[in-house]
């Protein structure tokens, strides 16, 4: 009878543990460090397709989970505040932002890039340097370009964020990056560049456009304050990047978190038909490399 008592106990024992094992990983993988795999080259060579990556949560602002484990039910998510302020040219991951009505990725879809304008920062690109401020922005090591020349200045492209503007990949701007508590004024010259922003802030309103008017819930909105912080991310592989120039801002509530450790790394255009070509596969280089 004891022996069964104590069998009974050792199962309830071990079930407990396990319960918290299970509790402490998804803990950890929410609030704390996660694993990422980087699925495209806009980082080369700071970060290359096939790397696998462990990205920090905890100093920026980890949230809770967005769907119940296991199930494609939707549940109220919190954002929790960024301990670690981010600094220009940090290389951080962030879900897509769904602010623009096009057939870009959704929300779920994670990007890695890097950061080079910060809330209230003016962004401009003359010739591919990057200026902040007026003053240029010291370019990472791993820059780099596909491309021998620069686009000319005035031909713009037309998928070009945002869509009025007489843009292009390496002339862009001067843009303003919406700060939390900015105030813009609204004119025709400028408001087709917000309207989507403030859509995206006022979920269920009403935003439209009418006679050279921007209207807000029925009447005419002439000047704007921004309720979030917002960031502008470039890939250091510029010209294969599909980055801010061309879907806009970040919201601060949409960054993840900094990868700072490659843990693993495989070329996955390998062809792989046995053990051989599998080993061959593995960037044994990459692996261990801290992220800068």
């Amino acid at each position: 009878m004891f022996k069964k008592k104590q069998k009974f106990f050792s199962i309830k024992r071990f079930l407990l543990l396990l319960v918290l094992a299970v509790f402490l990983a998804f803990g950890s993988k929410v609030f704390i460090a996660e694993a990422y795999r980087i699925p495209t080259s806009s980082m080369e060579t700071t970060l290359s397709a096939g790397d696998y990556v462990i990205v920090n949560k905890l100093t920026y602002g980890p949230r809770t989970p967005e769907y119940l484990p296991f199930t494609g039910i939707k549940i109220p998510s919190i954002k929790f505040p960024i301990i670690s302020n981010i600094e220009r040219n940090d290389v951080l991951i962030f879900d897509f932002p769904d602010i623009l009505n096009t057939d870009f990725p959704n929300g779920k879809s994670n990007y890695i890039k890097r950061c080079v304008a910060l809330p209230g920062d003016t962004l401009s690109i003359i010739n591919r340097i990057v200026y902040v401020n007026g003053h240029e922005l010291p370019p990472p090591s791993t820059l780099h370009f596909s491309r021998t020349k620069s686009k000319y200045f005035g031909v713009p492209n037309k998928f070009i964020f945002p869509n009025d503007a007489e843009w292009n990949e390496d002339n862009y701007g001067p843009i303003l990056i919406p700060r939390k508590g900015l105030s813009i004024n609204l004119a025709p010259r400028n408001f087709k560049r917000w309207m989507d922003l403030i859509k995206y802030e006022n979920p269920g309103r009403i935003v439209y456009s009418e006679s050279n008017k921007l209207y807000f819930e029925g009447e005419e909105l002439t000047s704007y304050t921004f309720k979030n912080n917002y960031y502008f991310f470039l890939g250091d592989n510029r010209d294969e990047s599909f980055d801010s120039r061309f879907w806009g801002f970040v919201p601060e509530q949409n960054i993840i978190g900094k990868p700072f450790f490659i843990y693993w790394s495989v070329n996955h255009n390998a062809e792989i038909t046995d053990i051989s070509k599998l080993w061959n596969s593995i960037r044994w280089s990459r692996i261990g490399t801290i992220i800068k």
